[in-house]
């Protein structure tokens, strides 16, 4: 079992600065693309924190798209994600929590994962990647990998449409720690 994270899937976003900006000519191509990328990595067992914006537009829409992703689904709230499209993922048999933030240990690690960059250190350039809490977010739709103040960003054009394995995060913290364990 693996765990993956991604952040921005924005299924039926009809604006051209989401689906063009990720090489679609259409909006049915992205929502296959992304479906088709991430069921390509994530097996049914694995776990997926989806770091917000799931979809816009009408809730019947997109319900159906959520369900064909592999995995169980770690929801957490985006700036796109209303209080009524919150409540209908809860009734998605892949979705199994959903919440503000995530704060989650894996091996000797901890992360905080959400949807906007946050500071999750005092700076702390003398600590390993393992004494730090390591912050994971989206919402910026940077293809940067990383965003301000150290934080790892795993939006969809980022990663050309794929989610991300947490070992692939932890060995780009490493590659940016100044020690290096």
């Amino acid at each position: 079992m693996s765990i993956f994270l991604v952040s921005d899937w924005h299924f039926n976003h009809d604006k051209p600065f989401i689906y063009e900006t990720r090489g679609f000519k259409t909006i049915k191509e992205m929502n296959e693309a992304i479906i088709q990328r991430h069921n390509a990595l994530v097996q049914p067992n694995d776990d997926v924190y989806v770091l917000g914006d799931l979809a816009l537009g009408g809730i019947g829409e997109h319900l159906d798209l959520i369900k064909q992703m592999n995995g169980w689904l770690h929801l957490v709230q985006g700036n796109h994600d209303t209080s009524k499209k919150w409540e209908t993922y809860l009734s998605l048999p892949n979705v199994i929590e959903m919440g503000a933030a995530f704060y989650l240990k894996y091996k000797k690690y901890y992360f905080f994962l959400s949807h906007y960059p946050c500071f999750t250190s005092n700076f702390e350039d003398n600590k390993r990647p393992w004494q730090r809490v390591l912050s994971v977010s989206g919402h910026t739709h940077s293809k940067n990998e990383w965003n301000e103040g150290m934080s790892y960003n795993v939006c969809m054009e980022a990663h050309n449409c794929f989610p991300v394995n947490i070992e692939d995060i932890i060995l780009a913290f490493k590659r940016e720690d100044y020690n290096n364990d």
